[in-house]
């Protein structure tokens, strides 16, 4: 019994230990599971638009369902719920401000409340909060004297959803009849244009998720609705509109495009990428990872050769310039559902790649040959107090006290 606890004490010691220098059950420079990881992706000249979205999208929406990473770049719940409380917070209190006739201050904290639940629009609630944030600021116009300027929140309400029908214990007879006299405005089909311009020019303009042109740009024939313009140009942060369109209307939408570091970090990477400089790469992604305080970095690489596409996938530890991670695969444009499964699949399998000309030196009581020689003194050490241990009467020279084991060498 003395051997059997002598020796499990010792290989006690020792696994603890290791587990202070190497926790077990966790990879050295791995991404762990729900790490917040910044989205980087890239896609070569000859692929479209609307190819490289597809692609993107399925691959975020395939690792984001895997759960393998919080996409830092992606829409998270998290934040629409962050926006959705904030909007709420400026609805009541602009609503407190109607109720007391403040109408200036209160129609001030209703626009305040717009950026935010039209963010969280896809949550039920804001979506249903909006519609009742447009009531209350149409029928502050109204009383404010603005009446043409309360009717266009009055048509939000029906682009958003036309068969709202507003409680007759909240809102007063005059609104509901203004409610229902634009619905029927509202019937009458006729299109409408958007004008969208930038400051620089050149941006690529998506509405409601699809590819229209680049800045300047005039869209004609538009139907009645609720449109969200995103604008995007190289070097400058993503900026997204949200246009209600009532028909027959010409609305202009005019931006100046803010520079953005992080963005040009991404284009330092795809030019350094081209010309084969990991160096450069990896700086850039070092920079990115101090600029959102983060460590992990996602990159993907997607390419085109004839008729197959090819994406590459690097798990980088910015901060370390090491690829943690590493996958690939080709594929055609209708058997992209299948390989890109298996590709967010792979980078769980994939085991530490270092590459040539960025491997960091390891101090010598990181590496393994020093675990070996600990290992060594341990069992030496606990073959001695065996051996000590042995030489007295009955084999053992252990005395015992409550919860202890003294070992005499």
């Amino acid at each position: 019994m003395a051997l059997r606890k002598a020796v499990t004490d010792w290989i006690f010691i020792y696994l603890v230990f290791c587990q202070l220098l190497y926790p077990i059950g966790r990879s050295y420079g791995y991404a762990s599971m729900g790490e917040r990881v910044f989205f980087i992706k890239i896609y070569s000249q000859d692929i479209s638009e609307d190819e490289g979205q597809q692609i993107f999208k399925l691959m975020e929406e395939e690792i984001i369902r895997k759960g393998d990473f919080i996409l830092v770049s992606g829409k998270k719940e998290e934040e629409k719920e962050e926006a959705f409380s904030k909007g709420r917070s400026f609805f009541e209190k602009g609503k407190m401000l109607y109720e007391g006739l403040e109408l200036t201050e209160a129609v001030d904290e209703f626009k305040k409340a717009i950026p935010f639940l039209e963010r969280s629009f896809e949550l039920k609630e804001s979506s249903e909060l909006l519609k009742h944030l447009f009531m209350y600021l149409s029928m502050s116009h109204i009383a404010l004297g603005k009446r043409e300027e309360g009717t266009n929140y009055i048509r939000r309400v029906i682009l958003i959803d036309r068969n709202f029908n507003p409680d007759p214990l909240i809102y007063p007879p005059f609104i509901r009849e203004e409610l229902a006299r634009q619905r029927e405005v509202l019937e009458i089909p006729s299109s409408s244009t958007l004008i969208v311009e930038t400051v620089p020019v050149a941006a690529d303009v998506r509405i409601n998720g699809k590819y229209y042109g680049k800045t300047p740009l005039i869209i004609r024939d538009l139907s009645a609705g609720r449109y969200e313009v995103t604008l995007m140009l190289r070097g400058y942060s993503q900026v997204s509109e949200y246009v209600y369109l009532a028909g027959g209307e010409t609305i202009r939408v005019i931006k100046e495009m803010t520079e953005d570091e992080i963005s040009g970090m991404i284009v330092r990477i795809k030019n350094a990428i081209t010309k084969g400089d990991m160096n450069t790469t990896l700086s850039s992604m070092e920079r990115i990872s101090q600029l959102l305080n983060i460590e992990k970095i996602l990159l993907a690489v997607l390419g085109k050769k004839e008729e197959n596409f090819r994406v590459d996938i690097l798990v980088i530890d910015s901060s370390k310039k090491k690829i943690l991670k590493e996958a690939n695969v080709s594929f055609l444009m209708e058997e992209r559902v299948k390989y890109i499964k298996e590709l967010v699949d792979s980078l769980s399998r994939k085991e530490v790649y270092e590459p040539a000309g960025v491997e960091e030196e390891k101090p010598f009581y990181k590496s393994v040959w020093f675990i070996v020689l600990i290992g060594i003194i341990v069992i030496a050490a606990g073959a001695m107090a065996l051996s000590g241990g042995g030489g007295g009467g009955g084999g053992s020279s252990s005395s015992t006290s409550t919860g202890s084991v003294t070992v005499n060498f």
